[in-house]
């Protein structure tokens, strides 16, 4: 077991608690107002200079290369989120005058001022642990298991749910250090690179919604087998018919196989014994079912 998962299983009760959080839950639903966002982006700011701080006596501190550079790039991709007129900030029409009249809450202050102790008291090793939470908790806001997964913590996924906050952490967030040298085109360049892929995960949850609100399935889900070599983009079940419907989702009706979808039902009919007796069914979505 490796030394983070030993801690992560430590502070489990901790971890659930906090993906409890109605804050959490909100940007994971879609549900979290947008000026509560604000106020959130805007308490960053001011927590993300202590941030700074904390990862620059990192690099001091680092007896390698290799944890020096680590810390470094904490830093660079920081930049942009400190420029009050750009990314999200600007969008949310957040001023400097606000910026500068605002008090960190107490647990922005509790949290900034542990980091910039441990910082200044302790080693390379201490500081890395306690920036660890934050950068790991951008990671884990809604957890997925496919379905009859029988164990709770095998197989898991972590995902961003709303499609706002998901663009935000996947293009706007990550590549931050881009933005705050206005290297515009390089950003775009990764948008309509990886545009194709990101709006696939849309479509689908576009699907899923859509079927949900038909209110004609008693159970709708995903579904991937352990090892990755099956994936089944959405499967629904009508218990009280017995019936089951396995869908296929990509943006080109062109691109869906049904022979592969039928080989990834079977798989997942031998894996989870799921569905016996049902009428099975298959289908696939692309955009000119919209």
């Amino acid at each position: 077991m490796k030394t983070s998962e030993r801690l992560l299983n430590a502070s489990k009760t901790i971890w659930d608690a906090y993906n409890e959080h109605p804050f959490v839950l909100g940007i994971q639903n879609g549900t979290l107002e947008r000026d509560k966002f604000r106020y959130y982006i805007m308490q960053d700011f001011l927590y993300l200079k202590d941030y700074a701080k904390t990862c620059a006596v990192g690099v001091a501190k680092a007896k390698s290369v290799e944890t020096a550079n680590l810390f470094a790039k904490y830093i660079n991709v920081m930049n942009g989120e400190l420029d009050v007129h750009k990314g999200y900030m600007g969008k949310f029409a957040v001023t400097q005058e606000e910026i500068d009249a605002m008090k960190p809450s107490l647990d922005n202050l509790s949290y900034t001022s542990y980091m910039v102790r441990v910082a200044y008291d302790e080693s390379e090793v201490e500081v890395l642990a306690a920036v660890l939470s934050c950068a790991y908790s951008y990671e884990v806001i809604a957890k997925k298991q496919p379905l009859f997964e029988k164990s709770s913590t095998k197989n898991v996924r972590y995902t961003i749910e709303d499609n706002f906050f998901t663009f935000w952490f996947r293009f706007i967030y990550k590549y931050s250090y881009m933005l705050e040298i206005e290297n515009y085109e390089s950003v775009k360049t990764i948008i309509n690179r990886d545009y194709e892929t990101f709006s696939g995960l849309m479509l689908e949850r576009y699907f899923r919604r859509v079927l949900i609100e038909r209110q004609a399935y008693t159970r709708i889900g995903g579904w991937w087998d352990r090892k990755g070599e099956n994936e089944i983009d959405i499967v629904a079940e009508n218990e009280l018919d017995e019936e089951a419907t396995f869908f296929e989702v990509k943006r080109k009706s062109d691109n869906i196989d049904m022979k592969v979808l039928e080989n990834k039902a079977a798989a997942f009919l031998r894996a989870t014994g799921e569905f016996k007796g049902y009428k099975i069914s298959y289908k696939g979505l692309s955009m000119d079912d919209m």
